[in-house]
């Protein structure tokens, strides 16, 4: 789950603040953040493109979501989704693209949302993360863990931990060296607050080693 509130944004000075912050505060993390490389962020700063790749993306592999993506895009001369020209392009044409019925639909309301619905307006960025994950998951196919990576990935938010995570709660387990109840997880994540989403960049990658 996340804070109430945060305004701090990730970008690289936080970054290495919080690096350095985590290292120093929390022993067990630290030994496994020495045997990763590095991290860094890529903000998605257009709100709705993020959402839609974040519906493509939902439970397919990595590289079967940037195949499918990627014919979506194509559907939009600058590359670049609109809502309101993807609410003119038919269900058959999203289709084809490999995005399956469930995610055709998805995708639809998401434009609808937009377009004749309240989130075009909101402005998201001033929101508390509570009230843009209230927000996001009234719309069909945005759940809690698509509102936490939209607020990490999108929005920089730099204390979010995504406890619906499997990475991540894998990555926590294994610097525990012990099986954890999610809401175990999510207390243990608490430690790591106010750079919660700092450790979960390295936790993502902790979990490949």
């Amino acid at each position: 789950m996340v804070k109430k509130t945060n305004r701090f944004e990730l970008n690289l000075e936080t970054l290495k603040e919080g690096e350095k912050w985590l290292l120093k505060s929390d022993p067990k993390l630290a030994r496994w953040m020495k045997k990763v490389e590095g991290i860094s962020l890529r903000r998605k700063s257009y709100q709705f493109g993020a959402l839609c790749q974040s519906i493509v993306s939902q439970q397919i592999s990595a590289q079967a979501a940037k195949t499918i993506y990627g014919r979506f895009l194509e559907m939009f001369p600058d590359g670049k989704p609109d809502p309101l020209r993807l609410g003119r392009v038919t269900e058959n044409k999203l289709k084809s693209c490999g995005l399956s019925k469930q995610k055709t639909s998805y995708l639809k309301s998401l434009a609808h949302e937009y377009v004749k619905g309240d989130l075009g307006s909101k402005k998201l960025g001033s929101m508390s993360e509570d009230e843009v994950i209230q927000h996001l998951t009234k719309v069909k196919g945005i759940g809690v863990w698509t509102a936490e990576m939209f607020l990490i990935f999108s929005l920089g938010r730099i204390d979010v931990f995504s406890v619906g995570d499997l990475a991540l709660r894998s990555a926590v387990e294994k610097i525990e060296n012990k099986k954890m109840a999610p809401r175990a997880i999510e207390i243990r994540a608490q430690a790591w607050s106010p750079y919660r989403s700092v450790a979960s960049l390295y936790l993502w990658k902790i979990s490949q080693l």
